[in-house]
Formats: structure tokens, sequence, C-alpha cells
């Protein structure tokens, strides 16, 4: 019995080696050579697996060393002294040894694993997702392979290697496994929408009772800007599914990007009873409502929001919106100031009061709560912003310009501090500063009309680059061909250049678009006086003083030419 036992043994093991394979011409010599020779290769392996399973890894390394002595080709042997460096943390002899194994039996799941396993802990990113993807062929349905590669490929941005494994995945499972969604998800990500409504339709035809699918086609025709489509989707989510908060904030931000105020107030409206999504359709159908104007309207649909836990500081925001639409400054005040009081640390409240001090042009109540908000250590470089704009407008320029910059090195994007910015620089006389400012502001946004502008005027003003600010200003010209301020600037340049009568023609059509507008009035009183009418630029400057006549500079024009 003990004979065929080791029998086994040796032609088990012969079989896991691989050793030669069956000749045509028996050698009784050489058979029995070789079976000696696997029977002490066998003994040896046999007592590292035992040492392994003592977890005495390097004496067990030691016997399959004994092993290989007797073959050395063995695939088994080299993949145990592999997988015992890398459980002793000896990734680069681990992988030398994977290697090996790997050339001897390229099918060898677990070898492949092991050197995945190895080249990762060497932050061999590369060699390790090659190691899984070879392990993805030979075992396509192996979940833990397909989690390994995922979490690889979206640490390291390779979106489309992402893709095309998650696409795989669907194809070895079917459209029913919750890969699917992933998928879904991956695309929108990507802004491959065509394919994300491709991926709907197909799930739609397997299943179009189920909600989620609809709500699928819904996102994916919203990014594809099918504004009708995505709401018959989403329509069609709301019959198959009770209304929920997400549904709501997907339709409303729908129409809301389409400025389609009347349907989402058709849409919305018989919302407002439904239990789960009641208050949030309240908030949507209250903005709604106030784009269109409807302040009344708005007002009462937001009420019952004021006593709601999760809704009042919200709903004061929209009350004092909404009265500021009414013309009831202190109501929108109170309202206001309990949306701080609720909710301090949002810096939209002390945004929303500090902008209805400002614009009732009441600048030092607005200095106050924006110190106060500032206090808060709010320092959101849109309330910067707000605070330097608030300090230039009583005169503390300096001050102003303090906080502005501190504001842009916060957000060197946000056009309106550029703009506050650029006003201060230009009163302080800053022009180094100046120009540095609308040069990269132009890099930025190089379309932008106001900036073309205002850089134009200002070099027109000091009689600096005429060529450039002059280009400037037809490239704003072009946005808004009407614009009184932009053939008044046009103008103007001309004026600088010398030439009077193209400065006639700007200026002059400026005027007759803003008949009351000094600076126009006083620039074409210039050009007239250049021209040799005396009478109508003592008309024009005249004009101009009345609409500003504490302007010294139009004083002194009338009282000596």
């Amino acid at each position: 019995m003990k004979e065929y036992l080791k029998g086994c043994v040796l032609l088990s093991f012969l079989l896991i080696l691989g050793c030669g394979g069956m000749r045509s011409t028996v050698d009784v010599d050489q058979l029995a050579a070789d079976s000696l020779r696997i029977a002490r290769a066998t003994d040896h392996y046999l007592s590292g697996a035992l040492l392994d399973f003592r977890e005495q890894y390097k004496a067990a390394i030691h016997e399959y060393h004994r092993a290989l002595t007797y073959d050395s080709s063995s695939a088994q042997i080299l993949k145990a002294i592999g997988r015992d460096h890398l459980r002793l943390d000896q990734y680069k002899a681990a992988v030398r040894y994977l290697k090996r194994s790997y050339a001897n039996n390229p099918e060898d799941r677990e070898t492949l694993f092991y050197l995945a396993d190895a080249y990762y802990s060497l932050d061999d990113s590369e060699k390790t997702i090659a190691s899984f993807e070879k392990l993805n062929k030979v075992d396509p349905y192996n979940t833990a392979v397909h989690a390994n590669l995922i979490y690889l490929y979206s640490r390291g941005g390779q979106l489309d290697r992402l893709v095309r494994l998650r696409e795989d995945i669907v194809q070895r499972f079917g459209y029913r496994d919750d890969s699917v969604y992933q998928l879904f998800s991956l695309y929108m990500q990507m802004k491959a929408y065509q394919k994300a409504e491709n991926l709907a339709d197909t799930l739609l035809a397997l299943d179009n009772g189920f909600a989620r699918n609809w709500a699928l086609l819904g996102s994916a025709r919203q990014a594809l800007k099918d504004t009708s489509g995505a709401m018959a989707a989403y329509r069609k989510v709301m019959r198959l599914h009770p209304p929920t908060d997400n549904t709501i904030v997907r339709m409303y931000h729908l129409l809301a990007d389409g400025k389609e105020w009347e349907t989402a107030v058709e849409v919305l409206t018989p919302l407002i009873d439904q239990p789960q999504v009641k208050d949030k359709a309240r908030h949507f159908l209250t903005e709604s409502l106030m784009e269109l104007g409807r302040f009344d309207e708005a007002e009462e649909v937001v009420s019952p929001l004021l006593n709601r836990a999760g809704f009042k500081a919200k709903a004061h925001h929209l009350m004092g919106m909404i009265s500021l639409g009414q013309g009831q400054q202190e109501k929108a005040l109170n309202h206001l100031r309990r949306f701080t009081g609720l909710e301090p640390w949002n810096t939209e409240a002390w945004e929303g009061l500090a902008l209805t001090y400002l614009q009732d042009e009441d600048y030092q109540n607005a200095i106050l709560v924006l110190e106060e908000a500032l206090v808060e250590k709010l320092e959101s470089p849109r309330l910067l912003s707000l605070y330097g704009t608030s300090l230039a407008r009583v005169e503390r320029k300096e001050e102003a310009l303090v906080v502005l910059r501190k504001a842009y090195s916060f957000e060197p994007k946000d056009i309106n501090t550029i703009m506050a910015l650029s006003t201060i620089y230009e009163d302080l006389g800053r022009y180094q500063d100046l120009d540095s400012l609308y040069e990269t502001a132009l890099i930025v946004y190089p379309g932008n009309p106001l900036l073309l502008n205002n850089y134009s005027y200002s070099l027109a003003q000091r009689g600096k680059d005429l060529q450039k600010a002059l280009q400037m200003a037809a490239e704003a010209l072009k946005f808004d061909p009407k614009s009184a301020a932009f053939l008044d600037t046009k103008g103007w340049v001309y004026f600088k250049l010398g030439e009077y009568d193209k400065a006639q023609e700007y200026i002059g059509k400026a005027a007759s678009k803003s008949d009351d507008d000094p600076v126009i009035s006083d620039h074409l009183g210039d050009v007239y006086f250049q021209l040799g009418d005396v009478e109508a630029a003592r008309r024009n400057w005249q004009k101009a003083l009345e609409a500003d006549p504490e302007n010294e500079a139009i004083q002194r024009k009338l009282q000596t030419k």
C-alpha cells in the first residue's frame, strides 16, 4: 500500500511540474534517474509546503531552492519561491521568480495574481495593470480581477481603458447586472452623452417599466440639451414611481437652464401637494415665480417653508429677495437678517444682505454687514470683493485696494473683482498695475467687451498705445454696436489720434443714444471745439455741467473758451 501511495505522489508531482514528455523509446536507466530526481524534488517541495503552513517562509524558500536543483524549470516551485518572497516583502526577488514561473506556465492564474501584487508593492502601476489584464484574459469572469483593474484605471485616470473594461463586463454578465449603471455613470463622466443615451435606450428595451432606466434616459437627454425629450423621460419617472427630490432637482435644473419658467411653474405647481417632495417643489416653484416677476404669488408659495426646519433659512432668503422685488426694503432687510442669524456660516446670507444695502446706496451699512461677516471668518472672495467695492464708494480707496487685492489673490478669475480693482488702480494712478491686470484678464476672457472697452478708454485717456486702444474699442463694438459707452470710447480714441471727424461720428452716435451722460456730452463738446464750432462745443459742455454740476474741469472750459 505504501509503495502504491508513493507512486501516486510521484505521478501527481510529475503532472504538476510538467517534466519531460513521453518518449517513443523507453530508456530504463533514464526513467529511473528521472523518477529519483522527481522524488527528491517532491520531498523538498512538500517540506517547503509544510514550512509554509507553519509560516516559516525563509526556511520554506530554502527547501524550495533545494527542490529547484532537481527541477530548475518547474513553474510550481518557482511560483512558490516568488510567493514566499512576496510574503516577506522582498518584492524584487518575488518578481524575478514569478516571471520565470509565468514564462513556463503563462496560463497560471495564481502566478499572475502574485505578479500583480508584487508590482503594485513596487509602485509600478503599468506592470501591475499589465499583469491583471493578462489574468483577465485567462479568467474573464473573475470579479476580483475586475475590481482591481477598475481601481487601477480610476486611480490613474485611464478612462478609456476603464470604459472598455466596463463594456466587456456588461457584455459578459448582461444588462441586468449593476455594472451597467456604473458604465452609464462613466459615459456621463466622460461626456459621452450619446453613448449614455443609447445605453439607456437598451435598458428600456429590456424593461420599460423600471423608473430608474427612464431617469437615466432623462439625464442623458438633459446633457444632450434635448429639453423636451428629457422632460418626457422625467414625467415618465413620476408616473412609474412617486416623485423624489432627486427627480425634482433634475427637472428644475433642466428647465432653469433653458429659462423655461412658465413650464417650470406648470410642472411644479401640482407637486407642492405631494408629501414626499412638497418642500423642494415649493422652493423651486418660488424661484420660478420670482423669475417671472410674480412676487405676490411667490410669497404665498414660500410662506409655509418659514416654519419648516430644513427650509427655514432658505425661505427667509427667498422672502428677502421677494420683498426687494416688491420694493419693500425694510421687510427685505428683516428677512435677510433672519437668514444670517440662522446660517451665520453661509456666505450667501451675508452677500444678500450687503447687496440690499448697496442697491439702496447705503454704503456704510453695507460695510458694517460685511465687516460682521469677516469677523465670522467668512473670507470668501465674493464677500471681500463686495467689501472692497463698498470701501471704494466712500472714498476709502487705499483700504479698498488692500481688500480687493486679497479677493483677487483668492479668485483671480472673478470678473466683478477684476472690474472693481481696475477702477481703484485707475483712481490711484497705478497704471502699471492696471495694465498688467487688464492684460492678464484678457488672457482669461479674451473677448470680454467690457474689459476691452475699459482698457481701451484707459489707454486713450493716457494717450498711450492708441492703435491698440482703437483695435480693442472696435472689438468691443462688434459685441454691441449700439452701446453708447462703446461708441464713445472708439470716438475718444479717434479724438486722441487727432481724427476729429471720425471722433464726431462715433461720439455723436453715442450722444444720440444717451442724452444725459455728462462724459459723452463733455467729449462731444471737445470734438466740436477742435472742429472750430465753439457754439456747439459750449452747448454740449453746458449740457454736461447740468448733469454734473460739481465738475470743475467743465466749469473751466466754459469760463475760458
